[in-house]
């Protein structure tokens, strides 16, 4: 089923029993509802009409060529592809995808237009309600730019509720639009005086927009029991609405429009109502006679979807983060997904009471993680804006997709299938969290604690007199090392050098390399000099003095010179060099090298 221009649609597949479809829509025309219901047949979607007709060509079974599945994780290969057309022109998303038996005769036409159902405006949301009448379905599509509630029977318009309006604040008065009207009439006595007397008596009202929408079992969990419809406002209202009557049974307060609703249990006995607002909170309310929110559970950033899955929350935030809440608001768990969120769905399998949560992400990849374990993860050719799983024909688990281009695809989940969640992060083995065998204590031990225990403040003022005097000394060498310049960076603001030397060879000749660099970004060095100094009993140094260059900024600079060891033993000490500049008599620089034990002359 499909909505075009304010139009409901109905497209059957033909491989298997038909299966019902729920329908809703957003502001931005085109979304397509699909809830889990016994085995039916019929996809009813809500889009925007296109230039390009809408064709479906079916795929029985048959694998995409752009559909790849991650081999590495639980669950590979878990789905088969029944349905694939990447020509289908469907613009929509979760909200308006649904699973229903139109006719409930369980006979499918083939992948052809089944029928259409002009509508007053684009739709919002809508949910498959009974009311007493288990063999007639019924489609509640909810028009948001109108705000009011039509009601679909036998693909007909049948039902049009008014949304519940309020009365405007008395701040709000002067900005109506009435004052407004009235205002762009100043020109005109008579037509002011007409319109005083046509609207004098007239309440100012204000009419509310829906935001969400979602069902309540009454009082059966059966897939056919009768439901209550709940759907929250702009002006921040809740509202429970009787399925027959269609009056307000409950009505909630929120101090934010919300987003998203997830309902669970049933309204004769007991149910909890989760809203995700604008204000980055999720509301928790429970039925009783309090209206105002039980808990509040404060988020990061913006939601992009909330599911219920037993008694905790997982929502989705625009800051690429998935996350799980209790109830009472306390975090679970949190990851960091490698995308942006563009929707979300619950996996619920009945036949094997498994539970997760299906993500759709900007790179192209559907993920299915179950708690925080990521367990399947499927890659299109595109981004997936809408997701709708649950049962289709003789299938339990069937998964629909619609991208961002208009292409659609139905995957079926094997029933063999099983997912494991476990954790698929590298870190520690796990040997490494076992704990250790701690010995018991010991006489000593506790004689040891309770002499610390009874000198505790000798103790302390001990060791913070050494702690000060280890600073003192700390200070005291580096002071030293600055004023004589020991250090192999220079503390002078005017030149900037940094100083490295290094030995090769085995003896009793060496090579000794001098590596100097400029550091400072833009100043150049000028008349500067390396000299050594060492044991001239020991070392016989070629070039006791060399002259440098102009120092380029960064530029590293080599300079070589030949030491001979004259000792005989091969004893070894050490070498100073020294950067010094013209009319100084304190070294810019200094490098301490310590030289190897030469090989003694062998003397032939």
């Amino acid at each position: 089923m499909r909505f075009c221009n304010g139009a409901a649609t109905v497209t059957s597949f033909p491989w298997e029993p038909a299966i019902p479809i729920n329908i809703a829509s957003s502001a931005a025309g085109g979304d397509v509802c699909a809830e889990p219901f016994p085995p039916f047949l019929f996809v009813c979607v809500f889009w925007r009409r296109e230039k390009m007709s809408a064709r479906t060509h079916p795929v029985s079974r048959q694998r995409s060529p752009d559909d790849q599945e991650n081999s590495g994780i639980s669950g590979a290969g878990a789905w088969l592809d029944a349905h694939y057309d990447p020509v289908a022109s469907l613009y929509t998303f979760s909200s308006c995808m649904a699973l229903e038996d139109l006719n409930r005769d369980g006979d499918h036409k083939g992948p052809s237009l089944s029928f259409e159902t002009p509508l007053l405006d684009l739709p919002h949301g809508g949910q498959r309600l009974l009311h007493g009448q288990p063999l007639t379905p019924e489609l509640q599509p909810l028009p948001w730019q109108q705000a009011r509630c039509l009601r679909l029977q036998e693909l007909r318009p049948y039902f049009n509720l008014p949304y519940p309006t309020f009365r405007e604040g008395n701040k709000e008065v002067p900005l109506s639009v009435r004052s407004l009207k009235y205002l762009q009439l100043e020109d005109d006595a008579e037509l002011q005086a007409s319109f005083l007397a046509t609207f004098r008596h007239i309440p100012l009202r204000r009419k509310s927009v829906i935001t969400a929408m979602a069902i309540l079992k009454k009082s059966h969990t059966e897939d056919d029991a009768v439901s209550c419809l709940v759907v929250a406002s702009e002006n921040g209202d809740i509202y429970v609405l009787d399925p027959e009557a269609f009056t307000v049974l409950k009505q909630f307060l929120l101090p934010s429009p919300a987003v998203f609703l997830s309902v669970t249990g049933l309204h004769d006995v007991d149910y909890h109502i989760s809203a995700a607002c604008r204000d980055n909170c999720i509301y928790t309310f429970k039925s009783g006679a309090s209206t105002t929110p039980r808990y509040k559970i404060p988020l990061a950033s913006q939601p992009c979807g909330l599911q219920r899955i037993n008694k905790d929350v997982v929502v989705g935030c625009m800051d690429d983060s998935l996350a799980s809440y209790s109830v009472k608001g306390r975090r679970q768990w949190s990851l960091r997904l490698p995308a942006s969120l563009t929707c979300m769905e619950l996996l619920h399998h009945r036949p094997r009471s498994f539970k997760a949560v299906v993500v759709a992400l900007q790179n192209r990849e559907v993920r299915i993680y179950k708690d925080k374990f990521l367990v399947n993860c499927i890659t299109v050719d595109d981004v997936v804006v809408g997701l709708k799983f649950g049962p289709f024909g003789r299938e339990d688990g069937v998964l629909l997709m619609v991208t961002q281009g208009g292409a659609l695809l139905v995957k079926i989940l094997k029933r063999s299938v099983s997912f494991e969640a476990k954790d698929l992060t590298p870190g520690p083995p796990a040997a490494q969290l076992d704990k250790l065998n701690i010995p018991k204590r010991t006489r000593v031990y506790v004689e040891q604690m309770a002499r610390e225990k009874a000198n505790a403040s000798t103790m302390h003022s001990v060791f913070q007199q050494d702690l000060s005097r280890l600073r003192l000394q700390i200070t005291q060498a580096y002071a030293k090392a600055v004023t004589s310049r020991l250090t192999p960076l220079t503390a002078s603001p005017d030149c900037s050098l940094k100083i490295a030397a290094q030995v090769q060879g085995l003896g009793p000749i060496f090579r000794l390399t001098v590596t100097v660099q400029n550091t400072s970004p833009s100043k150049p060095v000028t008349n500067c000099y390396i000299t050594f100094r060492c044991d001239e009993g020991l070392y016989r140094i070629t070039r006791k003095f060399i002259q440098m260059p102009l120092l380029v900024p960064t530029v590293s600079y080599n300079f070589d010179t030949m030491v001979q060891c004259t000792d005989d033993m091969g004893r070894a000490e050490e070498i100073s060099v020294y950067v010094v500049q013209n009319h100084t008599s304190t070294p810019l620089i200094t490098a301490v090298l310590n030289m190897p034990v030469s090989e003694t002359i062998i003397v032939t």
